[in-house]
């Protein structure tokens, strides 16, 4: 029940921040017009004809990368699924210089923008790629009412970002960006343990996140006292050329 759980806060924040959620042969469709958000998480039926880009196997499903023809995908990496219990933020050491604020505006947006763009892209020409579908997606994300966006500030400059994702009693952690020089100081820490205190109530302290095993921010989130629950295999289609974000 656990795993379902963690991934269908994963899911919720694809359909709502990345494409649109269907079901198919009793597995997880996420419709998108890029190729890295278009999946299909594959969980109970393998489908040999999968229409999406992307295929996502958690390791507790029916299938195995055994059931998927070599000339159909290939593997491309592993997505370990994480969580905690909510007693771990005490434990977190802030940066005091952090400021916090949770998004009510337009203009905040926008910024919340500007500096998740900036921290996941590594070029301008990347940037200028992603941007306007990041921006577009954040618009829209904003609207679902179990959406938090939140914008961290050194000396009033805009430098981190984090987005909590609140489903079936789980607090889904997002979009947790740094402006490039402004890493290695706690940013990170400080502007996800400012989210979730404001967001986390007696009712929901189960949180969870997705990162790439075996990763420096894997390594990060076990530091803070993340387990991990369980991989995910990501395949992607052949021919089917990689996007950057």
């Amino acid at each position: 029940m656990k795993n379902k759980q963690l991934l269908n806060n994963h899911i919720c924040f694809l359909q709502q921040n990345r494409g649109s959620k269907r079901h198919e042969n009793e597995n997880i469709r996420i419709s998108s017009e890029v190729d890295n958000f278009d999946i299909t998480f594959l969980i109970n039926k393998y489908q040999p004809a999968f229409n999406s880009k992307m295929v996502y196997l958690p390791e507790w499903s029916n299938n195995s990368i055994q059931t998927i023809k070599p000339d159909k995908a290939e593997k491309i990496a592993d997505l370990t699924y994480m969580s905690a219990n909510s007693s771990i933020l005490k434990e977190w050491k802030t940066n005091n210089s952090v400021v916090t604020k949770k998004i009510v505006s337009d203009s905040d947006l926008e910024l919340f923008s500007i500096v998740q763009s900036r921290g996941f892209c590594e070029t301008n020409e990347i940037y200028n790629e992603w941007f306007p579908f990041l921006r577009k997606k954040n618009f829209e994300g904003i609207l679902f009412k179990n959406q938090h966006f939140f914008i961290a500030y050194i000396a009033d400059k805009a430098v981190g970002t984090c987005l909590i994702i609140d489903s079936d009693n789980t607090y889904g952690i997002y979009a947790v960006a740094t402006l490039p020089e402004y890493r290695k100081k706690g940013i990170a820490t400080s502007v996800m343990k400012s989210a979730l205190v404001n967001c986390i109530n007696i009712k929901a302290q189960n949180l969870t996140l997705q990162t790439i095993k075996d990763s420096s921010a894997e390594k990060l989130y076990l530091h803070l006292g993340f387990k991990k629950e369980f991989n995910c295999q990501i395949l992607k289609e052949k021919n089917c050329v990689q996007q950057h974000v």
